[in-house]
């Protein structure tokens, strides 16, 4: 934690309790994984039984390796080194010489139907929502740094999922799609409240819901098993 940053912690609570300096990283660590403790771990086994029953991959999810050099040279060199302690300038600057083996680490992964354990790791890191923060339970948001090629490989997989599921996306979804925005949702809303409010006639009611830890929550057992459907 940076100098500049300490003061954003001295006054954090934790359950109506200041927590002290030096029990900070593990008291937020705790927390963390509380949050979905009452989830169950994926069962991989499913994926052994799934993985049987398909075909051998497509060519067009097949990623060339001037793709991956593309990849390589568009990363910012800004971007915080991952749990892999590989530095992201080094990715840049020796990114032809890179392409190739991480296209083949690539391209095996999606074959196989496994991503690599050491892609799977990523460092937390809490923010604070507001300066300083108060209380952990809401003031701080968890932002997790992972390993720049699997960002990489990642954004191969979304591109392919965009291409499956843009026709079956509901239209009025903007959150996590392409090319949308909260930008748009704000159009969209305020579109339909003029054009509801050019009758006199009508009511207006908006309902807004805001799902507490929604990402941090999804069961990735039940997520898992309508992709396979």
């Amino acid at each position: 934690m940076e100098s500049k940053d300490r003061s954003s912690f001295e006054h954090l609570t934790f359950q109506g309790n200041t927590i002290e300096t030096h029990d900070l990283p593990e008291t937020i660590n705790n927390f963390l994984v509380t949050i979905a403790e009452s989830i169950p771990p994926i069962d991989n086994s499913c994926f052994s039984d799934f993985r049987k029953q398909l075909a051998e991959c497509p060519e067009r999810f097949i990623v060339p390796e001037y793709a991956v050099y593309h990849a390589l040279t568009r990363l910012k060199a800004s971007r915080s080194t991952g749990p892999d302690l590989i530095d992201t300038k080094l990715l840049i600057n020796l990114a032809d010489v890179f392409a190739a083996p991480v296209c083949c680490i690539i391209n095996s992964s999606i074959r196989q139907g496994v991503v690599p354990s050491q892609w799977k790791i990523s460092r937390i890191t809490p923010i604070p929502k507001c300066i300083p923060a108060k209380c952990l339970e809401n003031d701080l948001r968890p932002i997790s740094i992972t390993p720049a090629l699997a960002k990489i490989a990642e954004s191969f997989i979304c591109r392919f999922f965009d291409d499956h599921f843009c026709d079956i996306i509901d239209k009025n979804q903007f959150g996590s799609t392409k090319n949308r925005s909260t930008t748009h949702a704000l159009i969209k809303f305020s579109h339909e409240l003029f054009s509801a409010s050019d009758n006199s006639g009508n009511i207006i009611r908006a309902l807004f819901v805001d799902f507490a830890k929604a990402f941090d929550l999804v069961d990735h057992n039940v997520l898992m098993q309508k992709m396979i459907d």
